[in-house]
């Protein structure tokens, strides 16, 4: 599903041009290379970082995604070839570190605050 939202996007704004908007992009949107390509070149890429103790702490009051099995660091996912959620956090966040142009850490803030960040070095 990523990989066709990104496609749309380019096909509708162009893969040569800077945009002035905000993509929040799901995790598994960077396991496609031709994605990562479409999101260095429209703009920067702003890496929201958590840490997972912390990402499945704001887990326990929401929905989680129907594709996980269970919320424990062993669940698997069968979405995700079988890896656990652990797994899926360390794969991801390699990537998004490598592919982020600016990092802001949202641990412990609040949801004001980090879009503050965002607008702020996003600019």
């Amino acid at each position: 599903l990523e990989k066709k939202i990104v496609k749309s996007l380019n096909l509708n704004f162009g893969l040569n041009t800077k945009h002035n908007f905000i993509i929040a992009t799901g995790g598994g949107v960077v396991l496609e290379p031709e994605n990562l390509v479409y999101l260095k070149t429209w703009g920067k890429v702003i890496y929201l970082y958590l840490s997972y103790d912390a990402l499945m702490q704001r887990s326990v009051n929401q929905t989680i995604p129907a594709f996980i099995n269970g919320s424990s660091r062993s669940s698997r996912s069968s979405r995700s070839g079988g890896l656990s959620l652990l797994e899926i956090y360390e794969q991801r966040k390699d990537i998004y570190k490598n592919l982020a142009d600016i990092t802001i850490n949202v641990e412990n803030k609040i949801n004001s605050t980090i879009a503050q960040e965002i607008l702020l070095y996003g600019k």
